[in-house]
C-alpha cells in the first residue's frame, strides 16, 4: 500500500533475517517511471482492460484504447456528491466505476452503477445526443 499512496506512512519494519539480497521499488520510482502514482497506473490499466471488452471498442486498435484510457482522470466522490448535472453537457462521456456506487438519474428513472461497471459510452460515439442526466455518488466512489 505504501507504493500506491506515497503520502501514507509505512506500517512495517523490514529486517533481514539472514544473508539475503533483494530489489526495492519505491513510490518515487513508480512516479518517475509512469508519471503517476501506482494507484492511478492500476486504475488506468483496469479501465483499458475493461474498454477492450466493450462492443464500442472491440474493433479499436490496442494503441487507440490505451491512449483513451490514459486520457481518463482518476476521480473520487463522497456519498451524495453531484458529479454532473443535466445542464453540464461538457461532462458527458464514458465513466468507469472503480468502486462505490454511482446513480444516473434521468426522466426514465435512476440507474445504479457499481464496482467495475461503466456508463455513458454512447455520448462518445454520438456527439448529437442530448445530455439530460444527473450523475451522483450514491456511496463513496472512485472511478475514471
Amino acid at each position: 500500500r505504501a507504493l500506491m499512496v506515497a503520502s501514507e506512512k509505512r506500517a512495517a519494519t523490514v529486517k533481514s533475517l539472514g544473508e539475503s539480497s533483494c530489489f526495492k521499488i519505491l513510490a518515487k520510482d513508480i512516479d518517475r517511471v509512469f508519471g503517476n502514482d501506482l494507484e492511478t497506473v492500476l486504475a488506468h490499466n483496469m479501465l483499458q482492460t475493461h474498454m477492450t471488452g466493450l462492443p464500442s471498442f472491440k474493433e479499436a486498435p490496442f494503441e487507440v484504447v490505451a491512449k483513451l484510457s490514459n486520457a481518463g482522470t482518476a476521480l473520487k466522490f463522497t456519498e451524495g456528491e453531484v458529479i454532473a448535472a443535466a445542464a453540464q453537457s461538457e461532462l458527458r462521456g464514458l465513466y468507469f466505476v472503480q468502486s462505490g456506487e454511482i446513480g444516473v438519474m434521468s426522466d426514465d428513472g435512476t440507474a445504479t452503477h457499481s464496482d467495475h461497471d461503466h456508463f455513458g459510452d454512447q455520448f462518445l460515439l454520438d456527439h448529437t445526443l442530448e445530455f439530460k442526466h444527473t450523475i451522483m455518488a450514491k456511496k463513496d466512489a472512485r472511478g475514471l
